[in-house]
C-alpha cells in the first residue's frame, strides 16, 4: 500500500472510482445505499452513459467529472463530487437537472418515453445549516398536503462534514460509503474487511492502484498544493486587509475603518476574478462581469475557489446572480 492514499473526494479520483465500466458493480452498491433498496427493488444492472475517461482525458483540464448511468428499468442517474462550494450552487445542481430531464425528448416523442432522472451530489462543505441530517432528498411535493406531484425527479444531497460517525459505529450501506470518502485515504484493508462486501473492498484496492499511478499522484499533488497556496493566500489577503482597515480607523474611526479595509479587499478579489475570467473567456460581456457587485466578500472567495472548474463561460455566468 502506498505511503498515502488518494482522497477520493477529489473530483477526478472519484470518477476514476466510480465512473469506469471495471467499477460498475461499486456504483451500483453506491446508487443502492443512496436511494436504500431493498432486496426485492435493488438495481442490478447500470449503463454508463458518460464516456469511459482514458488517463489522460481524465487528468486534462476541464473534463465533464460527473458520472451519468441508467439502471434496468431506464431511470437515469447523475452522481458527482464537488468538495469548493459556488454561488448559486443548489440552483446549478436543479438546471443540471433539468438538463438531463429535458433532453430526452426529441421531436415527435410522447412524453410517455420520459424516465426518472435522480441527480446525487456529495459535498464537501454544508448545504442546509437548518437541517441537521447529513443526507436530504428533495422532491416535487404539494406544500401543506405532501402529496407527490410527480416520481420523475429527485435530487440527493449527501454533506460529507455532517458525518461525525466514528468507524465502530458505522452500520449501513450508506454510512460505510460515506465513510470511505470522507476516510478512503487514511483506511486500512482490516476495516473494510470488516464490512463483509467486496465492494468496498474493491474500492480500497482500487484507490491504492490509482495511488501508485504516478500521473494520478502528479495531477493529485498539483490540485492539493493550489488549494493550499490559494488558502494560504486568501488569509493574508484578509489579515492585510483588516490591517489597512485597522490604519484607516485610526483616522477615521475604527469600525468604519475596518469596514472600509474589507471593501478594499472585496474589490481586490472583485479584479482578481474580472482578470482571470477575461483571460479565459475573453469574449465574456461587460455586463456579466458587472454582476460581481452583488456578490458579498464571502460569495467572491467562494467564486475565486472554482473559476478554474468552469467549463466554458456559460457555466461562469450561471454562477453569478440575476442582475
Amino acid at each position: 500500500m502506498p505511503e498515502e492514499l488518494l482522497s477520493p473526494k477529489v473530483d477526478f479520483v472519484f470518477k476514476a472510482l466510480f465512473g469506469q465500466e471495471h467499477s460498475k458493480p461499486m456504483l451500483i452498491s453506491l446508487l443502492n445505499a443512496v436511494l436504500e433498496r431493498t432486496d426485492d427493488d435493488l438495481i442490478i444492472e447500470v449503463e454508463l452513459l458518460t464516456p469511459e475517461l482514458g488517463k489522460q482525458s481524465l487528468l486534462a483540464k476541464g473534463p465533464v467529472l460527473d458520472i451519468r448511468a441508467k439502471d434496468q428499468l431506464a431511470r437515469i442517474f447523475d452522481i458527482e463530487i464537488q468538495c469548493q462550494w459556488h454561488t448559486m450552487f443548489r440552483e446549478r445542481m436543479v438546471y443540471y437537472w433539468a438538463q438531463i430531464f429535458g433532453n430526452q425528448l426529441r421531436v415527435g416523442h410522447d412524453y410517455d418515453k420520459l424516465r426518472p432522472v435522480l441527480s446525487i451530489v456529495f459535498t464537501d462543505f454544508k448545504m442546509f445549516a437548518e437541517i441537521d441530517r447529513y443526507h436530504t432528498c428533495w422532491m416535487w411535493q404539494e406544500r401543506e398536503a405532501g402529496v407527490t406531484l410527480t416520481d420523475m425527479g429527485q435530487i440527493h444531497f449527501i454533506e460529507l462534514p455532517k458525518f461525525t460517525a466514528e468507524v465502530s459505529d458505522v452500520a449501513d450501506p450508506l454510512e460505510k460509503w460515506v465513510f470511505f470518502l470522507k476516510e478512503g485515504d487514511k483506511m486500512s484493508p482490516e476495516i473494510v474487511e470488516k464490512w463483509k462486501d467486496e465492494n468496498y473492498r474493491k474500492a480500497l484496492e482500487e484507490l491504492e492502484r490509482l495511488s501508485q499511478d504516478p500521473a494520478m499522484r502528479m495531477e493529485y499533488d498539483s490540485r492539493m498544493r493550489m488549494h493550499r497556496d490559494y488558502y494560504s493566500g486568501m488569509a493574508l489577503s484578509y489579515k492585510e486587509g483588516l490591517r489597512e482597515g485597522e490604519e484607516i480607523g485610526e483616522k477615521r474611526g475604527e469600525e468604519r475603518g475596518k469596514q472600509e479595509g474589507l471593501s478594499i479587499l472585496e474589490a481586490g478579489l472583485r479584479e482578481a476574478i474580472c482578470s482571470i475570467a477575461q483571460q479565459r473567456f475573453p469574449r465574456i460581456r461587460k455586463t456579466t462581469l458587472e454582476r460581481l457587485d452583488l456578490l458579498n466578500h464571502d460569495e467572491l472567495q467562494q467564486l475565486l475557489k472554482q473559476i478554474f472548474d468552469f467549463e466554458d463561460v456559460a457555466a461562469f455566468r450561471n454562477s453569478l446572480p440575476k442582475a
